[in-house]
């Protein structure tokens, strides 16, 4: 039995007596589906979108891994209270097309990130594993790999989207997570991660980085130090100019003792994203980061914490030294 995570509604503005301080609602629910990696849209007003993919062999390959695939959309109009999903339910209305993407100060928008288990025809195998890209075989034959990124664009003047393939240093596999950021001088920064080779212990967290409205982009290393599996990063762009990463360290690590294992990990540049300085582990213990702004300047994080079923960690009963890391309340 497979179920989209909880929605947390958090109600800032104050409440009537009657209603809770938050909601938890389900979203999505489908016994024969695996459903998760959703993202959410804010719109004007109330308007609120989620989409998110599902498959039926319960796996994070998706396609490659064989099954059906496909997503659902939702759309609340009333700030996530009640929710309407596409095709089935009239009062669904699509989002505007300025909140499909990062958009630019001139109005383009754009779209860019790795093509993640891409499935492929067994013939490509050889050649991939020769430019030393990561492959994973599948019993009948086929291939997967995620070895390449792609932008699209929309100009303000066309009606058209543009594709293609996005030149970059090679790497062996790369992932994608987070929406990223457009900052004032119109630089894009996209989180990603994954390793440069095949042989690296741990991998790292990247953002591809642009200054010419996507023409070119750079792979810019933010977190890595040989030890830490230091992959999905949330961006977010302050007032002042710094843009605050947090960065999900995975509780797997054989080289890294067991308390210190899972914690979030903290960056930040004040460069438009060209340097950042050394990561350092916060005391957040959990995954995936997602930040957001506040009216009163203060920033709020938020992330999953899944102690039990979700991750490679043992109860945390059983290890009474690492309990009191381990409260969800920092």
């Amino acid at each position: 039995m497979c179920a989209l995570p909880l929605l947390t509604l958090l109600l800032g503005a104050p409440a009537p007596a009657a209603e809770p301080f938050k909601r938890d609602i389900v979203l999505y629910r489908h016994d024969a589906r695996y459903s998760a990696f959703p993202s959410l849209t804010q719109g004007a007003g109330e308007d609120v979108w989620v989409s998110f993919g599902w498959n039926t062999t319960r796996s994070h390959y998706g396609k490659a891994a064989g099954g059906q695939t496909g997503g659902i959309r939702l759309f609340s109009a009333d700030g996530g209270r009640r929710w309407h999903q596409s095709q089935e339910d009239p009062a669904y209305r699509a989002p505007p097309e300025n909140l499909s993407g990062l958009v630019l100060s001139d109005g383009t928008i754009i779209r860019v990130g790795p093509r993640m288990h891409e499935v492929l025809p067994a013939e490509k195998r050889d050649d991939l594993v020769r430019r030393g890209v990561a492959v994973k075989q599948w019993p009948d034959g086929h291939i997967s790999a995620s070895y390449r990124v792609v932008m699209h664009r929309k100009r303000p003047e066309s009606d058209r989207w543009e594709t293609r393939q996005v030149d970059l240093p090679p790497f062996a596999s790369m992932g994608g997570f987070g929406v990223g950021c457009v900052l004032d001088d119109d630089t894009i920064l996209k989180p990603v991660y994954g390793i440069v080779s095949l042989d690296e212990p741990v991998g790292r967290a990247w953002v591809l980085r642009s200054t010419d409205k996507g023409e070119t982009w750079d792979l810019v290393t933010i977190a890595h130090d040989g030890v830490h599996e230091l992959n999905e990063a949330e961006l977010l762009a302050l007032p002042g100019g710094r843009v605050l990463a947090l960065i999900r360290n995975n509780p797997a690590s054989k080289n890294v003792p067991f308390c210190e294992q899972g914690f979030l990990w903290q960056t930040h540049s004040d460069d438009q994203g060209r340097t950042w300085a050394k990561p350092k582990r916060t005391e957040m213990w959990g995954y995936p980061p997602h930040l957001v702004l506040l009216e009163s300047g203060d920033v709020l994080s938020t992330y999953g914490y899944r102690p039990v079923s979700y991750t490679h960690l043992t109860l945390p009963t059983t290890i009474p030294s690492c309990r009191s890391r381990w409260s969800p309340y920092h």
